[in-house]
């Protein structure tokens, strides 16, 4: 469904749409985008779709010429999860409570964006109830 919708967007030549690790919440939202990408304008696009959630809309937005495919034609989306926001194509962000999206730096993407393995922090706090 977000992939429909973000295939709408006018400088999108090919959509796909792929979870992402988070450190607090589990998985982010990243898009990959092969075509032109105006970051003011896709946010402006974003809040313009009456279909999509606040919680839909893509946190990354990767920018490539051309999607990855594997030997069927059909996009290389196990690729794209693997490379995440640590890729060599440019990725934008919306950092939290921020509406537009900036281009993600080495220091965003190996400080706040840091995945950790095991229990979240908000666990090892013990505010996350545990179960068994």
């Amino acid at each position: 469904m977000i992939e429909n919708i973000l295939a709408r967007y006018e400088g999108a030549d090919s959509v796909a749409v792929y979870a992402v690790p988070d450190p607090v919440t589990g998985d982010q939202v990243m898009a990959a985008l092969a075509g032109t990408f105006d970051p003011e304008g896709f946010a402006q696009f974003l809040l313009a779709q009456p279909d999509l959630g606040t919680k839909m809309a893509p946190r990354f937005v990767r920018v490539m010429e051309r999607m990855p495919v594997t030997a069927t034609n059909k996009i290389h989306r196990a690729l794209l999860r693997r490379e995440g926001v640590r890729c060599t194509d440019p990725v934008w962000w919306r950092p939290p409570g921020e509406p537009a999206y900036r281009l993600l730096t080495p220091e965003d993407a190996e400080g706040p964006l840091v995945s950790t393995r095991g229990p979240s922090q908000v666990r090892r706090q013990g505010l996350e109830p545990r179960t068994r």
